[in-house]
């Protein structure tokens, strides 16, 4: 699995992970030594957003992007 996160210009952290039964896993394993503190453009191809409850007892919503 890779994982990663995409920061934004206005400072917002994106999660980002892909199995390796993805067509392009190997594709992005093989840039990723090149994109590192680069600025790099992705595509949002799904989604999902869902509840979640942190340490503290905090309700807040968390989407995740693929």
């Amino acid at each position: 699995m890779i994982s990663f996160a995409v920061i934004d210009e206005m400072g917002n952290g994106y999660a980002y992970q892909m199995w390796s039964d993805d067509l392009q896993h190997e594709q992005l394993a093989e840039a990723i030594g090149f994109a590192r503190r680069h600025q790099v453009q992705c595509t949002v191809a799904g989604y999902s957003v869902r509840e979640r409850v942190d340490q503290n007892g905090n309700t807040r919503l968390q989407a995740n992007f693929g």
